[in-house]
């Protein structure tokens, strides 16, 4: 039984029914002056109105007798007509059936007047339906249709759900009602989603409406419910013990059926309508569905034979399949993706994962790709050696094996599978598994998703050698693109165990770098690589070792430049190596070599005074002096090693320095000539700061 309406609530819903009828009459009554030699006029001469409701039904009454009073006048203003007489054509009145009657149910006969516009006169009478849009129903010959009909098996698969289980089509699922509101009463059964022991689900199409509750047996009269349904008896056209189909007191075409477990105390109730009412043979579908509630009207189940057959007669018997070019293209994309250096070496993540929604699969369905070495059969068998274990083997069975498929049902749940998808391409096989979650795992979603796959072309996107497979397939932690090589070099780093160990391989799979070092850092020229012991060597773009990994530290420069750090005696020194050239340009002696200023082509060399190394017991060097001079990066010096400090100035682009063994003074310009004579005694800037005033004794040259 739906929730009443208060009367508030039914008078505005009449009073909307009445205004609709009064428009639809105005525009049918004629205006003064008629042109027309003949004219129809439409007015409500009864208005029937039936409601359980007492104060209700005689509210709505009186205005409808009221209103039939104000159309008559009307009617008769506009003509010369007189109210019928008693010998009247008399014909029963035909019901309406209106959305806009909601719970009020109501039947209306009508007045069609025929007048002559000269005259006045009227010169016919009927009393008609006025067209609503809802023909006259013929309750006995929708009962011999469904008898002829019959109530039909149909191949479905049982879908569980909770507390129920149901046969649906093919293609068909339900969910559950999570959020929002929904409540109404089955006689005295109350229903309300917000009743933990309260389950509503919705048919993926929300044509089926299934209700599972805890109550008493008691509380449901099937009989009495049911009249409450129909305006007649006669409105019942097919009727069971726990089902019917009948026309409902809006006239809609409805099948229900019902189901009551006593050890759990549970009512099922299922229901379902279509707007045609004369289409009796969907209606007579629909409720076969409804009665395999009870399990001894399952009848015919879909089963895994199905995927035996070719997939155009799949698709002539159960309908679907996918959009084949749709689906094409994107696996085809998902293929490129996993065939990628960076997914197809990973050990730890072989799967790419991509959305796929069809309908009548649910929004959750997705499949996953995993590409692996070797032909299909190995393939399938690592699955099948997987499922049978001592943990899985009671949970899952295998229950249909070909060529290019696998079909496992999961026992743990109702109705729940996985599939598994087989494309052989040059030594790579691609395994799709199809895994459209609970919401919709039924068998025929598999078989559906395995036949729609067979209808692809080949697939043959395999760029490697056999080769390049057997040594790097999932091999790696990490595969990531080396950023800021030459444009014409795709590398990438490789990284072994948990992520510290890393090399470089090329697009090809040639290992430029063996996977053996703690860090791999890419130069313009090169890599800097860092083993186990912090050492570092040098390595070229082609794999050469240039410089062994024996260093204290290697910085990239410019040009291939290289600073290197060598330790020797508690000590670390420094040299300059062109990688292009492949030579040291300063040889590995300087306690220090760096530019004079950012980016400069000069730099200091500062070299330790042997004369003044201090050494301990064990021979290493605790104390030294050093002198600086100044070199170019080609190699060549440009001011020996004699001076105590020096100092660039951008200010004057020039270099001060001071000379060790005179403590003398001057300046030097990049290149390493001299600007200032380096003999002066002393220097002090301006008090702008845009002058160097340098001095001897008793004189100042500016």
């Amino acid at each position: 039984m739906s929730e009443p309406l208060n009367t508030s609530t039914e008078e505005i819903m009449f009073n909307q029914l009445i205004f609709l009828i009064t428009l639809a009459f105005s525009l049918s009554l004629p205006a003064s002056g008629l042109a027309n030699t003949q004219d129809e006029v439409y007015f409500v001469e009864k208005m029937d109105i039936n409601n359980r409701y007492k104060n209700t039904a005689e509210n709505l009454s009186e205005n409808a007798q009221k209103t039939n009073v104000e159309h008559k006048s009307e009617a008769i203003n506009h003509t010369t007509v007189k109210p019928l007489n008693e010998q009247a054509p008399k014909i029963q009145p035909i019901p309406i059936m209106n959305d806009t009657c909601s719970s009020v149910d109501c039947s209306t006969t009508f007045l069609r007047m025929s007048v002559n516009s000269t005259s006045g006169k009227s010169t016919d009478t009927q009393h008609v339906q006025f067209d609503m849009n809802q023909p006259y129903i013929d309750y006995s010959q929708g009962k011999k249709t469904i008898e002829t009909l019959g109530i039909q098996d149909f191949v479905g698969q049982l879908t569980h759900q909770n507390t129920l289980s149901i046969k649906l089509p093919v293609g068909q699922s339900i969910r559950e009602q999570k959020s929002g509101t929904y409540y109404r009463w089955f006689d005295s059964v109350y229903i309300d989603i917000e009743d933990e022991t309260t389950h509503v689900y919705h048919s993926n199409n929300d044509d089926l409406c299934l209700i599972s509750t805890i109550s008493e047996k008691s509380l449901f009269d099937f009989d009495s419910w049911l009249s409450e349904q129909t305006d007649t008896p006669e409105a019942v056209i097919y009727r069971e013990n726990n089902g019917a189909i009948y026309y409902n007191t809006q006239g809609q075409l409805t099948a229900f059926y019902y189901t009551y477990s006593q050890e759990a105390k549970r009512y099922t109730f299922a229901e379902t309508s279509i707007p045609d009412h004369n289409d009796m043979a969907d209606i007579a579908k629909k409720y076969a569905v409804l009665r395999t509630l009870s399990p001894e009207n399952t009848g015919t189940l879909f089963n895994i034979s199905a995927a035996e057959i070719e997939p155009t007669q799949f698709k002539q018997r159960y309908g679907s399949l996918y959009n084949i070019q749709n689906l094409e293209q994107r696996l085809r994309q998902e293929i490129t993706k996993s065939l990628q250096l960076t997914h197809l070496l990973v050990q730890n993540n072989t799967y790419s994962q991509f959305s796929y929604s069809h309908f009548p699969l649910s929004e959750m369905s997705y499949a996953t790709i995993k590409v692996s070495k070797g032909d299909i059969n190995a393939a399938q068998q690592v699955i099948i050696d997987r499922l049978s274990t001592e943990y899985n083997h009671d949970r899952y069975k295998l229950i249909y094996r070909s060529q290019d498929a696998l079909v496992i049902e999961d026992k743990a749940y109702y109705n729940n599978y996985h599939s598994y998808y087989f494309i052989y391409d040059s030594g790579l096989t691609y395994q799709i598994k199809f895994d459209p979650g609970y919401d919709d795992s039924s068998l025929y979603a598999h078989i559906d998703f395995i036949h729609s796959l067979r209808l692809l072309s080949p697939i043959q996107a395999n760029p490697y050698s056999s080769q390049f497979i057997a040594d790097h397939l999932y091999r790696y932690y990490r595969v990531e693109p080396v950023q800021g090589t030459p444009d014409n070099l795709q590398h990438y780093k490789i990284f072994t165990a948990n992520g510290d160990i890393s090399g470089i391989i090329d697009a090809t799979g040639k290992m430029i770098i063996p996977a053996k070092y703690r860090q791999v850092r890419p130069t313009r020229s090169g890599y800097l690589v860092t083993n186990q012991m912090n050492q570092q060597g040098f390595i070229s773009y082609q794999g050469e070792q240039l410089l062994d990994d024996i260093y204290e530290k290697i910085s990239d420069y410019k040009n291939g430049l290289l600073f290197v750090a060598h330790r020797s005696q508690g000590l670390v020194y420094k040299g300059l190596y062109d990688s292009y050239q492949q030579r040291l340009v300063y040889p590995i002696e300087y306690i220090d070599i760096q530019p004079v200023t950012q980016g400069a082509d000069t730099l200091t060399l500062r070299k330790i005074i042997p004369t003044s190394i201090e050494r301990d017991n064990q021979n290493r060097i605790t104390g030294y002096n050093s002198l600086i001079g100044l070199g170019d990066i080609r190699g060549k010096i440009l001011q020996p090693c004699v001076y105590e400090w020096l100092s660039y100035d951008k200010r004057f682009n020039a270099i001060l320095v001071k000379k060790k063994n005179d403590d003398k003074f001057g300046t030097i310009k990049l290149d390493g000539t001299i600007s200032t004579s380096v003999k002066h005694d002393s220097y002090q800037q301006s008090r702008n700061n845009n002058e160097i005033y340098f001095m001897k004794t008793n004189a100042m040259i500016r």
